[in-house]
């Protein structure tokens, strides 16, 4: 059975907030932040993977992953630079 797009989006991003909370305890509020700009994130590596070349969408995801999981460990959960 295969996921219609919303449900891939949806699932891809509740798999990424889901494991930053685990390293990081989220807020509800950073939560909240972090699904709307992942979920518009993920939307545009659907469109790519669809419309030209999935492994450009999965080079794309993993940096970006790499990229916010860096920005945690850096700013912290405070907001403020360590």
């Amino acid at each position: 059975l295969a996921l219609k797009k919303e449900d891939r989006i949806n699932l891809a991003v509740s798999d990424a907030i889901s494991s930053l909370d685990n390293k990081y305890s989220l807020s509800d509020d950073s939560k909240s932040n972090l699904f709307f700009a992942l979920r518009d994130i993920f939307e545009k590596l659907y469109d790519i993977e669809n419309n030209s070349d999935r492994s450009l969408a999965i080079r794309i995801a993993n940096s970006l992953s790499t990229w916010i999981y860096l920005q945690f460990l850096y700013f912290g959960r405070s907001g403020e630079r360590k």
